[in-house]
């Protein structure tokens, strides 16, 4: 007996062994219930309550957000898989999921004028608009629709966006151009049109002189100006022309010649450079040596160059037209010129210049004085006008009023004393009573 005994407790020894031996068995993983149809429908909704699921647990799925059941199946909404060791043992009904359809975003599945791509509209699909040439994508109402909007298919079946219409681009009348003329100046401008810009005779165009309608039913570039300039100063030869590029009336440029002269030149209002240009001389020279003797023609050719010294002024302004110029160093480098204007004109443009050691005034625009509009004169004149008459009418009321304070009554100007009345504080009949006369009037 104690053999079978002994037997028997080796025997479950050894099957411990064999048990202890083999490998454990692997649990069911909650990511694994989760893939990109299926959704873990379960009490728990992420894997920090519940990271993996014991041999033989059950656990809830369904079809994720954006995604139904197929049409062949007509089981249940939610199934239970079964954990078997270390993988999910679907329910035999077999759910299949497809994606949500959101239909075609144009109305009747037709985008009037346009296209959209790709013709897929399934969760959770982009689409993209465009519209055939000469049209472009306004919103649903009508408004700017922004390039860069995405529309996509939602989980709950709908566009994330309405779908915008591709309309005729047509742009608005160009604006018309003060001392110039815009061609054609009205009309209808479909995509691609131009129109031209230009000016009067006298002005300069400031601005795109051709302007194109675009595909967002815009011009292209800015409104473009008219403007007051003299025109560009030619190149000067053996010099340079010192210029910021601005040539309007009071601009001034610098000529500036190779052998160090310098002067300036100012726009006018006749839309002139005055003075003229200086006439500058070439600095390199070509002198001939003659030969020492006669048995040795040889001739050598000399190139002289002169370096131009640094500038020591900035070239002399003129005074202002009805305008003054006051400079305690003259024109030298660092000194100041201020400008005053008569009585009666206002300054137009800085009222200090600086010679800068370049030898160029800073800034490079010569003020002019200018009179006031004939608006404002005729204003000043009426002002004044009522400002008499106001004076004058106050005078003559307080003259009256003192006048009338100083004459003395007429002569036959008596004082009346008032007859009793019926309302007075003692009546007639309460004067008797008390045993007074009565008063007595006298006219």
């Amino acid at each position: 007996m104690e053999s079978r005994g002994w037997h028997v407790t080796l025997l479950q020894i050894m099957l411990l062994l064999v048990l202890l031996a083999l490998p454990a068995a692997a649990d069911c993983t909650w990511d694994s219930l989760t893939d990109y149809t299926f959704n873990y429908e379960g009490a728990y909704s992420s894997q920090a309550y519940k990271a993996s699921f014991k041999d033989g647990e059950k656990a809830p799925y369904k079809c994720q957000d954006g995604y139904l059941p197929s049409s062949q199946y007509s089981g249940p909404r939610i199934l239970n898989a079964t954990c078997r060791g270390d993988h999910w043992e679907w329910d035999a009904r077999n759910l299949q999921c497809r994606p949500v359809s959101c239909g075609h975003p144009c109305p009747n599945g037709y985008c009037k004028n346009g296209d959209v791509t790709p013709l897929v509209f399934n969760f959770p699909q982009e689409v993209t608009f465009t519209c055939k040439k000469g049209y472009h994508l306004v919103t649903h109402d009508n408004q700017y629709w922004d390039p860069n909007n995405v529309v996509y298919c939602q989980a709950n079946g709908k566009w994330s966006r309405p779908t915008p219409n591709c309309v005729e681009v047509v742009c608005p009348q160009p604006t018309p151009i003060a001392d110039g003329k815009v061609d054609p100046p009205q009309g209808i401008f479909r995509e691609d049109a131009t129109v031209q810009y230009t000016c009067n005779q006298g002005f300069t165009l400031n601005g795109d002189a051709t302007r194109r309608c675009q595909n967002n039913a815009t011009w292209s570039g800015n409104d473009p100006t008219c403007e007051q300039r003299c025109p560009e100063p030619k190149p000067l030869p053996h010099g340079e022309i010192k210029t910021n590029r601005i040539y309007e009336i009071g601009a001034i440029i610098i000529y500036v010649c190779d052998d160090g002269q310098r002067s300036s030149a100012t726009c006018g209002e006749d839309l002139k450079w005055r003075p003229e240009p200086p006439s500058c001389t070439d600095t390199k020279r070509q002198t001939v040596a003659l030969p020492p003797s006669p048995p040795l023609p040889t001739t050598t050719t000399t190139t002289t160059t002169t370096t131009p010294l640094p500038p020591t002024q900035c070239s002399p302004l003129p005074s202002p037209t009805y305008g003054k110029l006051f400079s305690k160093d003259g024109f030298r480098i660092n000194a100041s010129v201020f400008f005053t204007c008569d009585e009666g004109y206002a300054l137009h443009g800085p009222a200090k210049l600086v010679c800068q050691t370049t030898g160029i005034w800073d800034p490079a625009m010569m003020p002019t004085c200018t009179a006031p509009p004939p608006w404002i004169i005729i204003l000043s004149v009426c002002l004044a006008v009522l400002a008499s008459l106001v004076l004058c009418c106050l005078g003559f009321f307080y003259f009256m009023r003192r006048r009338r304070r100083s004459t003395p009554p007429p002569r036959n100007y008596r004082r009346q004393i008032r007859k009793p009345g019926p309302y007075d504080a003692i009546s007639n009949d309460e004067v008797a009573r008390l045993g007074k006369p009565l008063p007595v009037t006298s006219l």
